[in-house]
């Protein structure tokens, strides 16, 4: 079994989802990774059976070859227009990614 990246982090549910959503990333800042809130703008299949994904973060975007576990995450997200947050160690391209997270905040 693979050794968890991050420990489990206490969030503060009374909070509203965007103040839990900052308490979440600063704790994945503090543990020396980055985290940053995004979209999907698009997800494919090459001909040679990789995965693409084209990342976008503020005025930022990453388009790289993603393993199977993220891609399955950001096509949930394409298709449904949610929001993601790509943990990664260092800049978010594929071959960095720790944990991508699919999320609808509300308000």
């Amino acid at each position: 079994m693979a050794k968890s990246v991050l420990s489990p982090i206490a969030i503060d549910a009374s909070k509203n989802a965007e103040l839990q959503f900052e308490q979440l990333t600063q704790s994945v800042r503090d543990a020396g990774l980055d985290a940053r809130k995004g979209w999907v703008v698009f997800a494919g299949r090459v001909a040679d059976g990789s995965t693409r994904v084209q990342f976008n973060a503020g005025n930022d975007g990453w388009s790289s070859d993603w393993p199977e576990w993220a891609f399955g995450q950001a096509q949930l997200a394409l298709v449904n227009n949610l929001s993601i947050l790509v943990i990664s160690n260092g800049l978010p391209w594929g071959s960095n990614l720790v944990q991508v997270l699919v999320f609808h905040l509300n308000g």
